[in-house]
């Protein structure tokens, strides 16, 4: 998947948080996920 990618799972590691990169298939794309946890918010 590439260095990029590597780097950016380190970093959202880092801080708790994850990455996932999702794809149908050759030359349809590709989509990237990071969820992030927000310990913190209230929810609305």
């Amino acid at each position: 998947m590439g260095l990029g990618l590597a780097i950016c799972k380190a970093l959202t590691a880092a801080q708790g948080a994850e990455i996932e990169a999702r794809s149908t298939g050759k030359d349809q794309g590709t989509t990237i996920v990071v969820s992030i946890a927000c310990g913190g918010c209230a929810e609305s």
